[in-house]
Order: structure tokens, then sequence, then C-alpha cells
């Protein structure tokens, strides 16, 4: 491995525009990319640096619901025009804000509806993002399975609404039937007691079969 080092750089400052939702502040403290200072005497700064906290910045707003969200980085190498100086600055444009209007939840028949809503990260008025829908059919799923569901299925999926920017979500949730433990069997032990490794069995005949109690 041959290394040429090259001119070592400092980064002397770190803007973001554009930025209208979200508070400077709360940008700033998820990203890696950092000014000198006392503590960090050249900076934080690399071009990995620069496309991390771009994505950083970007899954932030889209989270929130802004799926239009841009992020440009724009680097100036002789920062205030000295050589070896540099300054970023994060170009945010935002975009439209997206919205549930309505949410809908289909085939639930034996577990509790008004439960399982008060869960979910999706409801009417908030906004609308990819990373809810993946959330909501995690915590969907938990919920039968601590129920003793374990073919239990769920989709996502939502359509325009009639005012630009807004969403109409429906879930379909397959229930599937109901599962019991019937009986706990334990195989292999050679070594280790029996009433050892019991205890650290929380299935039980008779409770609900669990795919989340099993795997723990």
């Amino acid at each position: 491995y041959v290394i040429t080092r090259g001119q070592r750089f400092k980064l002397a400052h770190v803007s973001i525009t554009g930025n209208k939702y979200f508070d400077t502040g709360l940008i700033q403290e998820r990203m890696f990319t950092t000014p000198a200072s006392f503590s960090v005497r050249h900076g934080r700064y690399s071009e990995a640096f620069l496309r991390k906290d771009q994505e950083t910045i970007r899954a932030l707003y889209r989270e929130n619901g802004f799926r239009d969200v841009k992020i440009t980085p724009l680097v100036d190498r002789q920062y205030q025009s000295k050589p070896g100086r540099v300054a970023v600055t994060f170009q945010i444009d935002e975009g439209p804000q997206w919205i549930i209007d309505h949410l809908e939840i289909r085939g639930v028949e034996q577990g509790n509806l008004a439960e399982i809503a008060s869960q979910l990260a999706a409801s009417a008025g908030q906004p609308f993002s990819d990373a809810s829908l993946g959330l909501d059919r995690t915590t969907a799923l938990n919920y039968y399975y601590a129920q003793g569901f374990p073919a239990a299925t769920f989709t996502a999926f939502w359509q325009l609404a009639q005012t630009p920017n807004h969403v109409d979500v429906v879930y379909n949730i397959s229930e599937g039937d109901p599962q019991y433990v019937r009986n706990v069997i334990v195989s292999g032990l050679q070594t280790t007691r029996r009433s050892v490794v019991d205890k650290y069995i929380t299935l039980k005949n008779g409770d609900p079969l669990s795919p989340n109690a099993a795997a723990d």
C-alpha cells in the first residue's frame, strides 16, 4: 500500500439552509460533519461523511412526510479565499409535506381493533411516510404473535386523496387461526440438568404460540 496524504484541510464552517420544518440545531445534532473546534482541531469532514449526512437529513424529512425532499451539499475548498479552509453548506429543498386523510384497518375479527389502532404510528391528520407503514406492520404482527396467531400477515397500500399531497391508507390484516402450546419438549441435554434449562423457558403448556416468545 502506497499512501500519499496530500494537503490537509480544515473544515472551518458548516451551514444549513432552506430548512423551515426542523430547527437547525435538531439537524446538526444528527450529523457527522463537524466544523473545527477546540476538541476537534481540523473538524470532521470527508466525502463519505457528506453522503452519510445527506442521507440522514433526507431520512429525517421523509419520516415526517416530506417525500420529495432534496438535500444538496455544496463544498467551498477556499473558504474566505484561504487555501486549505473548507466550508460546507447543506442546501435543503423541503417540498410539500404529505398528510394522511384517512386510515382504514381491515380484517380484524378476533383481535381488539381499538387496541391495535392505539399502537399504530399512522393515523388521520399525521404525516405520511413509508417508515410509518413499516413500523405499523411490525407493531400489528407483534400484537398478533403475542396473542398466539403465528400465521398472521399484514399488507398496506395507499392512494392519492382528493387534496394534493394527501393520501388514504388501508391496512389489510389476515389473522389466521390461533394456536397454543400443548407441550414444551427439551431434547439433547447430556451434561446440563433439565431444571437449569427450565428456568430460562418462558413458554408454558397452554400459552398462546408466540413466535417472539419462542425466539426469546
